[in-house]
């Protein structure tokens, strides 16, 4: 990769998701990545050969590689299911789609999982079809439309706002540092009469913490959005800054690079300042984002 050498990545650019892609096809080659679909430790693989190919960066396989995993897949499948459509077309120079002027209010209201995608770059979009149409029998393009329906109902059933589910990551990096802690606070323990200290058997890993916990975790997403739209509505808030708050967590995971308590505290500062919210969103590039997020954290 160009200048590689001189630079250090430690959050998601896109300038890496072409030998990222380089990465993910190895994988597939040796069967660790099947119909889009990661096995086990295949994530901490592509971190793994993704540091080797580029100098420098120190991405993690949590929450860094698996968000973007996800986040290419979604946009994958979302795109190539918009060149199905009657009339569209695909810019092949800028690679991306345009759809026929006037269509695409009502289209992305419709499938909120495309939002943002009109006339958004996504060189890579040539370089994952072997990755996420292998096996497919659904058409030219290989779509599978289930992930994009998918993606939609999720949306309709759990947000009061007009915006995508948050993913799964920053949940999960939640969910790794509790069990973390936790099995930390039970290594040890006193006995009643005074007796010495003694070592707890060694607890569940993160992983099984996490195996147990993420579907319930994932049943509580609902009730804080819908909490979140109900305060701020009872505060008579436009529905762009309610959207805008409801959505601001999953926009702070996507960056990556942010610990926990990074994405809680700007999120914290964010929620109550309305110009610092508004001027997050209006910046395009996720490097501002994150550069104006260094900022507010000082």
């Amino acid at each position: 990769m160009d200048g590689a050498s001189s630079k250090t990545y430690t959050y998601w650019k896109e300038e890496l998701d072409k030998p990222f892609v380089d990465c993910i096809m190895e994988l597939v080659e040796k069967g660790q990545i099947v119909d889009d679909n990661c096995k086990n430790g295949a994530y901490k693989q592509l971190e793994k050969l993704l540091q080797e190919r580029v100098p420098g960066c120190r991405v993690k396989a949590y929450p860094n590689i698996e968000g973007r995993f996800k986040k290419l897949k979604k946009r994958w499948h979302a795109i190539t299911f918009m060149r199905k459509q009657s009339g569209w077309g695909w810019d092949e120079v800028n690679k991306c789609i345009v759809c026929p002027e006037g269509s695409w209010d009502e289209f992305e209201k419709k499938h909120t999982s495309c939002r943002g995608l009109n006339k958004k770059r996504f060189p890579v979009y040539d370089d994952l079809a072997p990755v996420f149409c292998k096996g497919r029998a659904s058409g030219e393009h290989g779509v599978d439309t289930n992930v994009v329906d998918s993606i939609d109902l999720e949306d309709e059933e759990t947000a009061p706002v007009e915006n995508e589910e948050m993913d799964d990551v920053l949940m999960e990096e939640i969910q790794a540092e509790m069990a973390a802690q936790n099995n930390q606070s039970a290594s040890v323990t006193a006995s009643t009469d005074g007796a010495p200290i003694k070592k707890r058997k060694k607890g569940k890993t993160v992983d099984e913490h996490l195996a147990n916990s993420t579907e319930e975790m994932r049943e509580l997403r609902p009730l804080i959005k819908q909490s979140v739209d109900t305060i701020a509505r009872a505060l008579g808030e436009s529905d762009d800054l309610i959207s805008k708050r409801s959505n601001l967590l999953r926009k702070l995971e996507e960056l990556g690079g942010l610990t926990t308590t990074d994405i809680i505290t700007a999120l914290r500062k964010l929620s109550n300042n309305d110009r610092d919210l508004v001027t997050f969103y209006s910046l395009e590039a996720d490097e501002y984002k994150m550069a104006f997020v260094r900022g507010l954290l000082g």
